[in-house]
């Protein structure tokens, strides 16, 4: 997906990716927005660590950068699911190569985030629509006297 990746201190030049204009845009966005919560999650990270370590990284990340681009808008209009999912996955594997350092720990972690990052999207995907969902009913059933 990401072949030609080019960093600076505050701005990621994106080559060879299937992202549009507007989502780079967006996804450079929330990689500066995000990126000292990035460091912080993967700097636990060594080569000695483990699996559930490791998952719980790839976790966290997915995690945080879906959480900030929920809040993006694009000329006022919310961000289609398909796009937050293209740019949420495709920015946690620009974190991995970018902020792990160590290059035995970055080829664990991208291979494991390679493998698993879209389900655990997914999952979290599922999980927030059904707490959404229930919530949203039992507001419905706690303010059901109030529609009266």
């Amino acid at each position: 997906m990401t072949d030609n990746i080019e960093i600076n201190s505050m701005e990621i030049t994106l080559n060879d990716t299937n992202l549009t204009k507007q989502q780079k845009a967006i996804l450079q966005k929330v990689y500066t927005s995000t990126k000292t919560s990035i460091i912080d999650i993967f700097n636990k990270l060594d080569k000695d660590s483990d699996v559930a370590e490791i998952s719980n990284s790839i976790f966290r990340t997915v995690c945080l950068v879906m959480k900030t681009i929920e809040k993006v808008k694009l000329n006022r209009k919310i961000l289609t699911g398909e796009e937050k999912k293209i740019i949420v996955l495709e920015l946690v594997r620009i974190s991995i190569i970018s902020e792990i350092e160590d290059e035995t720990t970055k080829a664990i972690v991208l291979n494991m985030y390679n493998m698993s990052g879209e389900d655990v999207l997914e999952t979290v995907i599922d999980v927030t629509r059904n707490v959404n969902v229930t919530l949203k009913r039992g507001i419905s059933k706690l303010f059901k006297c109030c529609k009266n």
